[in-house]
This record gives C-alpha cells, sequence and structure tokens, in this order.
C-alpha cells in the first residue's frame, strides 16, 4: 500500500503544478525537473506492478497511456504540456517543404512534356530529310560550317542553321529556300562578380537558351556542329539527340581545351575540365569530321574517337579575280582606305585611276599601273594563336630595306577580320611611321574578301595551332584564288603548304623579312618565285569543297535500304540480282552493291578512295574486290 499511496501524492504534485501554472503563481517547470518526475513516475510504477502481480505500466490506465504519448512526442509528463501552436500559424520549413513539392511537381510535368514531344519526334526525325547546322559562334565568320549547309541544301535536304548573326553570311545563303536562319542571342560579358562566376553563367545560359530552340525545332536526322567552341554545344546537342532520335555529327576544327589553355596554361583546372568534357561527349556523338589526318590519328590514338578527314577545301568563288573586277573593288575600298586611292590624279579626264589599276572610260580596258605597289593580304581572327608582332617586326625590316636603295616596291598590307585583339595590333600599328609600307585593317563583306584574295601578290598566314593539329582555312582560300603564301611553321603544315612548291614557310620575323625581300625584288618579274608559285597553283587543279565534300561526308549520310539524293540506280543487264549505283557527278566510279547481301560493297579497285570508303565503313558497309 505504501507503494500505491506514494503514487497518489506524486499525482497530487502534478495536479497542484498544474493549476499553479494555470494561475501564474509559479513558471512552468524546467525540462531537467519533468525528466526526472518521469523517470520516479516509471520507477515505482514499475515496483507496484511487481510486488501485486498486475500488468506492466503499459497496460495501466488511460492516464499512464496519455502520459507515454507525451513522453514520445517531448512533451511534459507532469502536465506541464508545452504550449500548442495557434491554428494558422505557418512556418518556415513548411513553406520550404510546400515549395519543394511545388518545384518537384513542375521538373515531373516538364519531364513528361518532353518524354511526350520527344517520342513523336524521333518518329518525326527517323523519316525526316532536316539536317540542323549549329554554330555557337558568328556564322559569317565560320565559313566551313556554311560550306556544309549549302552542299547539304544542294543534295535535297532542309536545313536550319542555328547562330550568331554578327556579320553577314555569303548571299547563297541567305537566298536560298533550303536552308533557315535561326538566330541564337549571345550574352556578353558580364560585368559583376569574378570572372569565373561570369564564365559560370554565361555556359549555363547558352545552354538553356540552345536547348530551348533545339527542342522547339524542326525534328531533325542529322545535328552537325562545330567545334570549338563546344562548351556546353556538345552536351546539349547530345541531350536533342537522345531525345528526338537525331544523329549527332560534330566537326572537329580543333581542340577547344587547348584554346583555353593559351589564356589559363595547360594545367589549369578548367582546362582540364574542358578537355574531360571534349573526350566524353567525343565518343558519344554519332560520327566525327576533322580536318587534318593528324587530328584523326589523335585522336583514334589518344581519344579512341573514329573520325573521317574532310580537308578544307575552297569554295568554287574561290578563283583569280579579272583585271575589271579588281578595279571595282580598288575603287570602292578607296572610298574607306587611303592605300588603296592613287597617288596622283591621271592627267586625261576619261581615265579612272585607284592604286593598282586605271580605266579607259572611251575603250572600258583596264591596265595595271607600271610601278604600282605590291599588295600583300592576310586575314586573321585577331587570337591568342596568331603572333602579329612577326609581321610587324617583318615589314619594320622591309622598311629599312627599301630606305637602303633596295630594288624594293611600296607596299600595301591589308590585314582582315575581327577579333579581340584587333584594337591592341591597331595601336601599335598606329605609331609606326612607314614611308614605303601602308598597312589598313578593313573588315571586308562576304562578296569582296574572294575579290581581294584573286587581286593580292601574296597572302601571309601567322596562324600557329593551338594543339599544333589544325589547319588555316584562310591559306586553302588562298590557295583557290592562287595566291602565294608565306606562313609560319607547326606541326602538320606540311599537309597544306610545301616549301618552295606553292609558298614558303617561316619561323620568326628575320625570315619573314628575307622571304619578303627575295620574293619582290624586281617586282614584278614574270620570271620571279612569286609567279612560279602560281604557276604551280594553277597547274595542281585541286578539288573543290562540292567535290570533296561527296566523297567524304555524303556517304556518312547515305541510307543503306535507298539510294541518296543525287545519286543513280541502274540495273545490271548482266547481272539482274545486282544493283549499279552511279555517281552523277563522278561517272567513272561505279559502286557495285549485292542485292543478296545490302551490306555489302563490291568496288573496283582503281576507282577505290579511302576518304571515301573509309565514312562508308563507319555506316557499316563492309568492303570486297570485285573479283572476289
Amino acid at each position: 500500500m505504501f507503494y500505491s499511496s506514494r503514487i497518489k501524492m506524486l499525482k497530487s504534485k502534478r495536479a497542484r503544478g498544474r493549476l499553479n501554472s494555470l494561475y501564474g503563481m509559479r513558471s512552468r517547470p524546467r525540462v531537467r525537473g519533468r525528466l526526472r518526475s518521469e523517470r520516479r513516475v516509471r520507477a515505482v510504477e514499475a515496483q507496484s506492478a511487481a510486488a501485486h502481480g498486475v500488468p506492466g505500466p503499459g497496460a495501466w490506465s488511460r492516464a499512464a497511456q496519455v502520459r507515454e504519448a507525451r513522453a514520445r512526442r517531448g512533451g511534459s509528463v507532469c502536465g506541464c504540456a508545452r504550449r500548442a501552436r495557434p491554428r494558422g500559424v505557418v512556418t518556415w520549413l513548411s513553406v520550404k517543404m510546400a515549395a519543394s513539392c511545388v518545384v518537384l511537381l513542375a521538373v515531373l510535368a516538364l519531364c513528361l512534356l518532353l518524354l511526350l514531344r520527344a517520342g513523336k519526334r524521333r518518329r518525326q526525325g527517323r523519316a525526316s530529310r532536316h539536317v540542323v547546322v549549329v554554330v555557337l559562334g558568328d556564322v559569317g565568320r565560320s565559313p566551313r560550317m556554311q560550306y556544309h549547309a549549302l552542299s547539304l541544301a544542294k543534295h535535297g535536304f532542309s536545313v536550319t542553321l542555328l547562330g550568331f548573326c554578327d556579320s553577314k553570311p555569303r548571299d547563297e545563303l541567305l537566298q536560298s529556300d533550303r536552308i533557315q536562319m535561326v538566330r541564337l542571342t549571345e550574352l556578353r560579358r558580364l560585368a559583376v562578380g569574378p570572372r569565373l562566376l561570369q564564365y559560370g553563367i554565361k555556359v549555363a545560359f547558352q545552354a538553356v537558351h540552345l536547348l530551348w530552340r533545339l527542342i522547339w525545332t524542326e525534328p531533325a536526322a542529322y545535328i552537325f556542329l562545330q567545334n570549338p567552341p563546344g562548351l556546353p554545344a556538345i552536351a546539349v546537342c547530345w541531350f536533342v539527340g537522345c531525345l528526338c532520335g537525331s544523329k549527332l555529327v560534330v566537326d572537329w576544327h580543333n581542340y577547344g581545351y587547348s584554346i583555353m589553355g593559351l589564356v589559363h596554361g595547360p594545367r589549369h583546372p578548367l582546362v582540364l575540365l574542358a578537355k574531360w568534357y571534349e573526350r566524353l561527349f567525343g565518343r558519344l556523338v554519332h560520327f566525327n569530321l576533322c580536318v587534318t589526318n593528324a587530328m584523326r590519328e589523335d585522336l583514334a590514338e589518344n581519344w579512341h574517337i573514329r573520325a573521317v578527314t574532310v580537308h578544307d577545301k575552297p569554295a568554287s568563288f574561290f578563283k583569280e579575280t579579272p583585271l575589271h573586277l579588281q578595279h571595282e573593288l580598288f575603287l570602292k575600298l578607296g572610298h574607306t582606305h587611303s592605300p588603296f586611292r592613287a597617288r596622283s590624279e591621271p592627267s586625261d579626264p576619261a581615265v579612272e585611276r585607284s592604286a593598282f589599276t586605271e580605266r579607259d572610260a572611251r575603250s572600258g580596258a583596264v591596265t595595271q599601273l607600271r610601278g604600282r605597289p605590291a599588295l600583300l593580304v592576310s586575314s586573321t581572327s585577331w587570337t591568342e594563336d596568331e603572333d602579329f608582332s612577326i609581321l610587324l617586326a617583318a615589314l619594320e625590316k622591309f622598311e629599312q630595306l627599301a630606305l637602303h636603295g633596295d630594288n624594293l616596291p611600296a607596299l600595301v598590307c591589308v590585314i582582315t577580320g575581327k577579333g579581340p585583339l584587333k584594337e591592341h595590333y591597331s595601336r601599335l600599328l598606329a605609331q609606326r611611321r612607314f614611308q614605303h609600307v601602308q598597312v589598313c585593317t578593313p573588315w571586308l563583306e562576304a562578296e569582296d574578301y574572294p575579290l581581294l584574295l584573286g587581286s593580292a601578290d601574296l597572302g601571309v598566314c601567322l596562324h600557329k595551332s593551338s594543339s599544333g593539329l589544325d589547319l588555316p582555312m584562310k591559306v586553302v582560300d588562298m590557295f583557290g584564288c592562287c595566291l602565294p603564301v608565306c606562313a609560319v611553321t607547326f606541326k602538320c603544315l606540311h599537309e597544306l603548304v610545301r616549301h618552295e612548291e606553292n609558298g614558303l614557310v617561316f619561323q620568326d620575323s628575320e625570315e619573314l623579312a628575307a622571304q619578303l625581300q627575295m620574293l619582290f625584288s624586281k617586282f614584278p618579274d614574270p620570271a620571279g618565285k612569286l609567279s612560279q608559285f602560281r604557276r604551280n597553283l594553277r597547274e595542281s587543279r585541286q578539288l573543290r569543297w562540292d567535290e570533296s565534300w561527296e566523297q567524304t561526308v555524303l556517304p556518312l549520310l547515305m541510307d543503306r535500304a535507298a539510294a541518296p539524293a543525287g545519286f543513280l540506280l541502274r540495273t545490271s543487264a548482266s547481272h539482274p540480282p545486282a544493283r549499279l549505283l552511279t555517281s552523277a557527278s563522278h561517272p567513272p566510279a561505279r559502286l557495285l552493291t549485292s542485292a543478296s547481301h545490302p551490306s555489302v560493297l563490291l568496288l573496283q579497285r582503281q576507282h577505290r578512295n579511302t576518304s571515301f570508303c573509309h565514312g562508308l565503313a563507319l555506316r557499316g558497309w563492309e568492303f570486297r574486290d570485285r573479283h572476289t
């Protein structure tokens, strides 16, 4: 009975505590006191139950169960329960939970919408003859991607070209009914925060914007992407390709991480991250194109990426410029640039004169001026991989040689292009006080650039590949205009420039100055080196872009079940079960495909083209000699 009286006493104390707390006679008991009271009550109840043989504390009255529930909730066992939260009061935790639920539901709804749309687009894209060409840069300064778009349109594909529109592309591109231009919004450099944060915000914005544009573009069978810049374009295009069933084709012009390494250093974490990124997504794409054999071998050996070499080739509009077009171009440029203006006015008012040519208005004949200056052209993007201090030092040396009485002509140096370092070198040029050398830096329209190259006497290329594996396309364009070139040497330049055959190779400003002196001595000299190089270029008859593209890129797009656009299917009379596939552009090339084995290509040995066959091999073709 002692135990039961003890329990009653403790309960009466709890009751008094409740009343005192209710009327404000004492403060709320501390947590430590409540826990001590709870342990004391539990111990007394356990002893009483053991002495009288009754059930344990968990089976006591409703009051005991309420006490246990309060103890589990953290309330007071003594009855001094925590003050209840008023109804309608919303805590910050509940707001965050509600917001998280809303965001989660929105993300799930968006994913469901994308999946539903992707299923429809995959079915449409597989049967589509639509191609999306993506340039995360200025389309007007990306001639190779413009050529891809024009070639695709020529072979029956409808093309959507996505890119920045800072400069005007070629008129053929704008006037084509099969090509649609879609402008991407460029986020300029932010003025707040550290540079790394600015770069991260820019990449995130480009990723979201490009994803939005691609998702709402007509379903495409292929996505052609230029790399670099490939961050974040490769990942976004790969993701869209997975959603929509499009095949991603990456055209490797260079390595993006190597260009970043020129600014940050090769061991910078950002550079290493970019290298890992390019290597990872390069393995995930369907087809890879590259600009040199050296790059193809490097991709295969170091990154385990199979690629097809598509050498840069000049378009058909890169050719020697007739004299009358030269005269019109010089007069046009003379309005804004003084080096193209005549040094003296003609005595005959019927004669129209520029710094290089004159035209008789009566006969319409155009002739070159005697004693005209030599025209040197260099095209650049004004980036870190081109050191224009070499050209400036060579021009200073040429000026000194001309002042000392060497038989050298006056020189007009035209440097075209846009880029981040243009203002820096323009200030350096303005500080020079040349007498025999004039320098101007115009930005030419797309139609005027081939005319200028076809009118020049010598081209200079200062491009040093950041990776050592790409070739300057400006040299390709110059060779298309039969313009000899002096180029700074690097690893794989020999694939394009052959020393003492179509141009010269130099290492520093001293060597370039010596070459300028040798080439322009007794200018113009029909028997000189310049004339010899030009004759060699005329006789080389190199392939143009359209012909090269049909041999290398078009086989990648060929469907084994159907003949591609631009090809003719014929049936062999002597072999009824076989099909003869004849190229319309190359009649002597005959491809014999077996009807019983559609994946086997029988090809005559003498007509086998390495790049063409390699492209077909990537599509799963198997090659056998015709006699086997």
